[in-house]
């Protein structure tokens, strides 16, 4: 049976200026390829089971976690067919559930709790129903925790705290449960992500206040991060980076900034861990006077396009990806029909793009066409408190 991929849509991890959402703040998967089975080929055979497989389409229904301003996590079942999206229950998540991840085996939820003390929180999913188990929480070791992400086996939860400018490792048991911290580091000041690269070697930790992306190497055995050398790399000045993507091919980042309203492209090599600035590109209309803050970027799992998010001019910038030199060339721009789109998601095929506008509490659906990136709005926009993040998973 083939394995979901996850979609790294990562969307927005909060931060202090994003508390106000009336007031703009500062995949690993391939496209699925067509295969039509061998009419003279017998069940057993390998190439007809291939086609049954590739025949199937996804494994599973997809969904759509959403961060609430009410502190709720609230599940939706999307259809594609329709490109509709149907609430199936919600669960409390305490002060601002900002970002959420859930693990390769889709079964164990977490989010952080951005407000107050700062938590992470863990909860279980029933595929039978679509709800949400609360399954316990830990201390984030940091304040204003604004992202997480699980690491590919499922074992590790990292977490950045914005406010407090750190970053954290959590062991996961077999339950779904979260342990005692197992680091803990300080790679800059508003630590705005962190994500680990497929083979789970590697951390990246755009750090907004420092201007700066933190590399890591990761043990994967213990939980602990050790400093890559060099330690970082910085976008231009004063660029302010929030949130990175890798490129499917791992090959490419894209690293979106959010005071500049820029797209910084970059090599990325895999063997080591480490980023090259390629060249940055404003994520913004020629001739935009008005204010504007950049919040979310992901990388289409074909790898031929990259999606910023812009907060002002509350659109999605759209580019298209030179698969040779890694360069991204902004093609063009979707409204996203609300205000303030702090994050947004691609389902793992890339064929619908889910957008949260945070300022005007709507989720805004929209088809990605596959030959050029446009986006094309579908459904009617979907009212919710507040929505700080929008993700998609499929889940079986």
């Amino acid at each position: 049976m083939r394995t979901p991929a996850l979609v790294l849509a990562l969307a927005i991890g909060g931060c202090g200026s994003d508390a106000s959402p009336d007031a703009p703040p500062g995949l690993d998967a391939s496209a699925p390829t067509d295969g039509g089975a061998n009419a003279d080929a017998r069940p057993g055979d390998a190439s007809a089971q291939d086609a049954a497989v590739a025949d199937a389409g996804p494994v599973g229904t997809l969904y759509a976690l959403v961060g609430s301003g009410d502190g709720n996590v609230r599940v939706f079942e999307v259809d594609a067919a329709s490109a509709t999206l149907s609430e199936k229950g919600m669960v409390a998540a305490g002060q601002g559930p900002s970002f959420i991840a859930v693990d390769p085996a889709r079964r164990h939820v977490f989010s952080v709790e951005e407000g107050g003390p700062g938590r992470v929180r863990a909860f279980t999913f029933d595929p039978a129903t679509a709800a949400l188990t609360p399954n316990g929480m830990v201390g984030a070791e940091g304040a204003g925790p604004a992202h997480l992400s699980i690491d590919p086996t499922g074992k590790w939860v990292l977490v950045a705290s914005y406010t407090a400018g750190s970053v954290a490792v959590f062991p996961v048991d077999a339950t779904g449960a979260l342990g005692a911290a197992a680091d803990k580091k300080s790679p800059g000041m508003l630590a705005h992500q962190i994500i680990t690269d497929r083979a789970g070697a590697h951390v990246l930790v755009p750090c907004l206040g420092s201007n700066l992306v933190a590399q890591f190497l990761f043990d994967g055995a213990l939980g602990k991060l050790t400093a890559n050398s060099p330690a970082s790399v910085s976008p231009p000045p004063n660029a302010g980076p929030r949130h990175i993507a890798l490129h499917p091919t791992e090959k490419f980042a894209y690293l979106i900034n959010e005071r500049a309203s820029t797209l910084t492209s970059m090599t990325y090599d895999a063997q080591s861990g480490k980023l090259a600035p390629i060249e940055t590109t404003s994520t913004l209309p020629a001739g935009f006077v008005g204010q504007n803050t950049t919040a979310e970027v992901v990388a289409h799992p074909a790898g031929r396009f990259v999606y910023g998010s812009n907060r002002g001019h509350d659109s999605i910038a759209i580019f298209s990806v030179d698969g040779a030199s890694g360069k991204a060339t902004l093609t063009g721009h979707q409204a996203t029909g609300g205000r303030t789109p702090r994050s947004f998601a691609l389902d793992e095929e890339g064929k619908i793009l889910v957008a949260a506008n945070q300022g005007s509490g709507t989720l805004s659906v929209f088809r990605v066409d596959a030959a050029s990136g446009a986006l094309t709005p579908a459904g009617a926009p979907v009212s919710v408190d507040a929505p700080s993040f929008v993700g998609l998973w499929r889940i079986p």
